[in-house]
């Protein structure tokens, strides 16, 4: 967290100190000609100077908004990347902080695998594995002893618990 805090800061002092700079050269530049002896401005002496020095600064600053629009296009692309891999980092850290805890407490563990069934959707796939799984070893157990095992009386579809009955 201390990390996106310091980062922030330095984009906003990034952030200031180029606003700061386009602010010197489109203000103080035009004011810094106003005052000068030989201002096209002031001492023209036909109508199309006015327009090529209004044409001028009018390029000028298109270029200054197309040069800060592609700084803050890269700048915005390169957050996104960044926020993507720490999200991706924090994450992982906290599915690895969480097993950790599943496999210190088994509570915790039972309440986890509780809740997780309560998913519909998750039950089924984890007894579509089982299923396969419990199949391959009855194939295998088949195969070398040359008899059929049948658990269908000891084992009920919900739960997995003994049947008594």
């Amino acid at each position: 967290m201390k990390t996106i805090f310091i980062t922030i800061n330095l984009f906003a002092s990034f952030l200031a100190g180029l606003l700061g700079a386009l602010a010197l050269m489109l203000l103080g530049h035009p004011i810094a000609r106003l005052f000068q002896s030989q201002n096209p401005l002031i001492n023209t002496q036909n109508a199309s100077d006015v327009i090529a020095v209004a044409n001028t600064y009018i390029v000028f600053t298109s270029f200054i908004f197309i040069m800060f629009t592609l700084i803050v296009a890269g700048l915005g692309l390169w957050f996104a990347r960044w926020f993507s891999i720490t999200k991706d980092k924090e994450i992982t850290e906290n599915l690895h902080t969480l097993f950790d805890a599943l496999h210190a407490n088994s509570q915790l563990a039972d309440r986890f695998a509780k809740k997780l069934f309560e998913h519909e959707e998750i039950a089924n796939k984890l007894h579509k594995l089982v299923q396969i799984r419990v199949e391959r070893e009855l194939e295998q157990r088949t195969l070398t002893s040359g008899e059929t095992l049948d658990f269908s009386d000891k084992l009920t579809r919900d739960g997995g618990q003994k049947n008594d009955a």
